[in-house]
């Protein structure tokens, strides 16, 4: 008996590590909405090529579970259908970057956007007796000398009214949080914001699960919305790293792709630009992945520039010169400036 047990183990372990050599690096791991690597001597890599792999992580999420473990992958359930995420923070890091923002201050008159995550502004939502221990963060970032234009009040006013503002399975604003986002910075900025009734609101998915829910193994219909108004077809965005270029503000293809939340400008790039072509004042919007829906209430008012710096390569110091833009926006979520020192690009 003890010949055969280990003579089907061995077995086993051969027919996995075929299964791992023969895997391609090109294979989609919907779950986490990536392509493995390439076959690397590491845990991941093999853990990766895993056949009925997806099927094997239900199986550990359930069980996590149903031992009373609310956490799996650093994500976690909230209440009314939210799921959040744990994410890795320092004030050391903040501070780092909120340095490199102060020097760009000396180069271009410079505005600072901090959105919150779901933990800072769903705080009602948060499991009982969960402490996001984030207070600090946000004093320190309010003290900064930049122009702030302080978005946490007013995004975690709309969310105790039971405003949409956040996707309930991915941690990006909605286009409805974006909006109040776009309105908070009006006085900041010095333009005069639209008000709701100047937008055509119109839901164009409603089976949305993003990075959130993907880590939970879950799905959350969300429904992605799209302010539209009139003359939003006549812009031109151009992504300048592909080249790709079309007219108007979203490109509804991605609704149909992995990654919907990409029908926003700028998705996963290095720099984009949204043009009308009328002379218009050009803004400089420096950004994460929230800056994607905000740029479409910004390019009511605006020619944007549109740079992240997690893809750009080149040095935004020289873009200023080379451009002479007159204003610039830095809108990163707390997440981004406390957990990745990001913002040194911009001087370099």
């Amino acid at each position: 008996m003890e010949k055969i047990f280990v003579k089907s183990a061995f077995a086993l372990c051969f027919i996995l590590f075929v299964c791992v050599l023969l895997c391609p690096a090109d294979t989609w791991l919907e779950s986490e909405n990536r392509y493995i690597g390439k076959l690397e001597l590491s845990d991941k890599s093999f853990s990766d090529r895993l056949p009925f792999r997806t099927s094997l992580m239900h199986v550990n999420r359930d069980i996590s579970l149903a031992l009373g473990k609310n956490e799996f992958a650093g994500a976690f359930f909230g209440e009314n259908g939210y799921i959040f995420s744990n994410e890795e923070v320092s004030l050391a890091v903040l501070e780092k970057n909120l340095a490199f923002a102060d020097e760009l201050s000396s180069v271009i008159e410079t505005h600072l956007c901090v959105i919150p995550s779901k933990t800072d502004a769903l705080v009602s939502y948060l499991p009982k007796f969960y402490d996001s221990m984030r207070g600090e963060l946000w004093q320190v970032s309010a003290k900064n000398k930049n122009n702030v234009s302080d978005v946490l009040p007013i995004i975690l006013l709309a969310a105790n009214n039971g405003k949409y503002v956040y996707y309930r399975g991915d941690h990006h604003l909605t286009a409805l949080g974006s909006y109040y986002v776009y309105k908070s910075l009006a006085t900041s900025l010095g333009f005069a914001a639209y008000g709701s009734d100047a937008f055509s609101v119109g839901i164009v998915k409603t089976n949305f699960s993003g990075s959130d829910a993907r880590k939970m193994l879950t799905e959350t219909g969300d429904k992605i919305a799209l302010f539209r108004y009139s003359g939003d077809s006549r812009l031109i965005t151009e992504n300048l790293d592909s080249g790709e270029k079309y007219d108007g503000l979203y490109d509804f293809d991605k609704l149909i792709s992995n990654d919907p939340y990409g029908i926003f400008p700028a998705p996963d790039c290095g720099r984009v630009k949204i043009t009308l072509g009328e002379g218009r004042e050009n803004l400089l919007l420096v950004c994460d992945s929230y800056g994607d829906s905000l740029a479409p209430f910004l390019a009511r008012h605006y020619d944007l520039d549109i740079i992240d710096p997690r893809y750009y390569g080149g040095s935004v110091k020289d873009l200023i010169k080379e451009n002479n833009y007159t204003t610039a926006l830095l809108c990163f979520g707390m997440d981004t400036l406390a957990g990745k020192e990001i913002l040194y690009k911009l001087m370099f």
